[in-house]
């Protein structure tokens, strides 16, 4: 599968999960319910399949069909939180507390900036200073 290949998503609500097949493995993103809100927890793809594009096709599917629901979306996430950021047509589903807390840590995390550093490993930040890394 490249990277511009369409993948099947189908809704697992019994799991409470998105989740897409590939290459016979499973990448899911994982939510509970909160009155008419779906929060984000989630996601995950198996590392072999990583830099595909798989996570950002589950999630838009995911927000895609939360918004034919008409319910609100927490982004409790990071990725999730990240790709409505990266993504404006999604922002409208965000819940508005949510959205401002996102904003709040937002401001946060920049002011912060200073004391992180990223590591070699481009998807973890480590503290400076803390011997790991």
């Amino acid at each position: 599968m490249g990277i511009g290949s369409e993948i099947i998503v189908r809704h697992n609500p019994k799991a409470r999960r998105y989740e897409a097949e590939v290459d016979g493995r499973l990448a899911v993103a994982e939510y509970t319910r909160a009155g008419e809100r779906i929060v984000f927890t989630h996601t995950f793809v198996p590392p072999e399949l990583r830099r595909r594009g798989i996570a950002g096709q589950l999630v838009r599917n995911a927000l895609e069909d939360v918004r034919l629901q008409r319910r609100r979306v927490v982004p409790a996430c990071r990725y999730v939180a990240a790709f409505i950021r990266r993504n404006p047509e999604f922002q409208g589903l965000v819940d508005a507390p949510a959205r401002q807390r996102a904003a709040r840590g937002a401001s946060a995390r920049r002011a912060r900036s200073g004391r992180f550093r990223r590591s070699r490993r481009r998807s973890s930040r480590t503290c400076r200073g803390s011997g790991r890394g």
